[in-house]
């Protein structure tokens, strides 16, 4: 039997909240932005340990502990969350390939990797956005590492639809036309403002991609790295 060509491709999604986004666990009164960044040449592993020292006297009228009492906790944000979709981890083209969704312990990350060939691939609701806080949030995403390495002539983008939405492919070559929310384009660096997300309620993510036929596809994996910027104000970062 022929087999397919295609190529692999990952989509990764991080979580940049602003600190107006923050939800604080109840009892909280005052809190401080706490940032742990990977500047190594290796992935972070999952789970992992940091020290964290704190200087004690810049917050010692806030701060008060000893052997046995402490009023201060440690608690991460997550009111907006990844989930998985509905072809998470379903079949892709050519066996044993499958649209790989992992989703980071704290549900603030997820990895996208599908397998797509010539022509047009769609591939619908695959990853979720889910806002499980009591307010709504504004919206955005930002490409920070570019696809590259594709065929001239190429297009991968990420389609944005509200969740249950209907989806039509049109065209030549077919794509989708309208009933999106936003569209993404994962071969060029920049920020797409998507909407407001109001409380309980999801995006869907779906991701398409035009190969020409004839070209020749890259023999190894191509990335995007891509944040997902939420805030209750207006969003405004380059």
């Amino acid at each position: 039997m022929k087999k397919f060509n295609f190529v692999s491709i990952l989509v990764s999604f991080l979580l940049l909240g602003s600190l107006k986004a923050v939800t604080a666990p109840s009892g909280i009164l005052y809190y401080v932005p706490i940032t742990i960044q990977n500047t190594q040449t290796t992935a972070t592993p999952n789970p992992f340990q940091q020290m964290i020292q704190v200087n004690v006297s810049k917050y010692s009228s806030y701060m008060v502990y000893n052997s046995s009492f402490a009023n201060f906790e440690f608690f991460y944000a997550n009111a907006v969350t990844f989930k998985l979709g509905s072809n998470a981890n379903q079949p892709d083209l050519q066996s044993p390939n499958t649209i790989d969704v992992s989703i980071g312990a704290n549900k603030t990350s997820v990895s996208l990797t599908v397998h797509p060939t010539y022509q047009t691939v769609y591939y619908k609701n695959i990853s979720l956005i889910a806002n499980n806080d009591a307010k709504a949030y504004n919206m955005a995403i930002k490409v920070d590492t570019p696809i590259s390495g594709l065929p001239s002539g190429s297009v991968a983008k990420a389609y944005i639809y509200a969740a249950g939405a209907t989806r039509t492919l049109s065209g030549s070559p077919p794509a989708p036309r309208s009933g999106y929310i936003a569209v993404v384009d994962l071969t060029t660096s920049g920020l797409t403002t998507i909407g407001s997300l109001s409380s309980g309620s999801d995006y869907e993510i779906d991701i398409y991609t035009y190969i020409p036929e004839g070209t020749t596809l890259p023999s190894s994996p191509t990335t995007a790295q891509l944040y997902l910027v939420y805030s209750p104000e207006t969003i405004s970062i380059s």
